[in-house]
């Protein structure tokens, strides 16, 4: 009955486990299946995905000076992997406009997630303004809710450079430490969501 089930929907059981469910829970497992998703081994039974709800953020200068993000990064997305409840984004960095503790390279990065959902969703072959927090114990750039992707546009670039001056120069008018040290702290404490074991 089972096989019946992958054939009928064209999906293939995930690999690297070693046995299927017992045939009177076929369809249960086919109310889940609804639409095509990678799938990889995972110490769940079952490798469903997540429905993902992701509320979008637009750049503008009150949202950036708000969030003060960690990065800033212009960049083309290669590829997006998923095992299960894991997913990350792998892009070409082409432009660096704001860093801070982790060393962003001009090469190949991986963008990681704090859930099974891509939020912000990324296309691939698609050039992005990324905006974005880190996890400086793992060196790691992150994509988690709260963070921004949008279409590059020259224009944009521009203006988020203009709000990342207005937001340094305001540091220093408050008296406060360096751009690292002012998103250090914005990255650990007004961003919970983070660090992921």
């Amino acid at each position: 009955m089972f096989s019946s089930l992958t054939i009928k929907t064209k999906h293939s059981w995930c690999q690297g486990l070693e046995s299927r469910p017992p045939s009177h829970m076929a369809t249960e497992v086919g109310k889940f299946i609804t639409e095509p998703m990678p799938c990889s081994f995972s110490t769940n039974l079952f490798c469903f995905a997540e429905r993902c709800k992701c509320k979008p953020i637009k750049a503008t200068q009150k949202t950036y000076l708000r969030n003060n993000y960690n990065y800033v990064i212009r960049a083309k997305v290669k590829e997006v992997k998923t095992k299960c409840h894991d997913v990350t984004a792998v892009v070409e960095v082409k432009e660096i406009l704001k860093s801070s503790l982790v060393n962003i390279p001009r090469d190949t990065v991986n963008l990681y997630t704090n859930s099974g959902c891509l939020c912000p969703p990324l296309n691939t072959n698609e050039e992005y303004i990324i905006m974005g927090y880190e996890d400086e114990e793992r060196s790691r750039l992150l994509l988690v809710e709260g963070s921004i992707a949008e279409k590059w546009k020259d224009r944009l670039g521009k203006k988020v450079k203009r709000w990342d001056q207005k937001l340094r120069h305001s540091g220093k008018n408050k008296n406060e430490p360096g751009q690292s040290d002012s998103a250090q702290k914005s990255g650990k404490n007004n961003n919970p969501r983070q660090t992921r074991n």
